[in-house]
């Protein structure tokens, strides 16, 4: 009997669309600045209890910029746009923006995350040597 020590398939999948190790660094590091002057902001008096919210969509937009400029692929540049949505849809969710609240647009995210999906699984398996089994989460 042979044992297959080998990673599981889904560890190298997830691995390989993590994008690069410089993207990634900027990303955590600046949210964790932002995060740092938020709470410094708001220790000092300078930034409103409810504001303090908007940190997350500014650490998305952060990300989606840092991907944004170093894109490599059109993958890529879609990965950052979507990231970069997620953060104008929070931003507009959390202010209120045109009469947004999540309780009402909540299935606009099922849509959005369905539409992906599918052409994550398009994309995915159209790549060289890619088949329709290849495109997992």
């Amino acid at each position: 009997m042979r044992i297959d020590v080998r990673r599981p398939r889904f560890v190298h999948v997830v691995r390989l669309h993590r994008g690069s190790r410089l993207a990634r660094h900027l990303s955590f590091g600046g949210a964790l600045v932002l995060v740092g002057l938020a709470l410094l902001a708001r220790q000092q008096g300078w930034l409103a209890g409810h504001d303090f919210a908007l940190v997350i969509p500014a650490a998305l937009a952060w990300s989606a910029t840092v991907r944004l400029v170093l894109a490599r692929d059109l993958a890529a540049l879609g990965g950052a746009l979507v990231r970069l949505a997620l953060a104008a849809y929070l931003v507009a969710v959390l202010e209120h923006l045109g009469g947004w609240t999540f309780r009402s647009t909540w299935p606009v995210l099922l849509i959005a995350v369905g539409v992906l999906s599918v052409l994550r699984g398009l994309f995915e398996a159209r790549r060289p040597g890619g088949t329709p089994e290849d495109a997992t989460w």
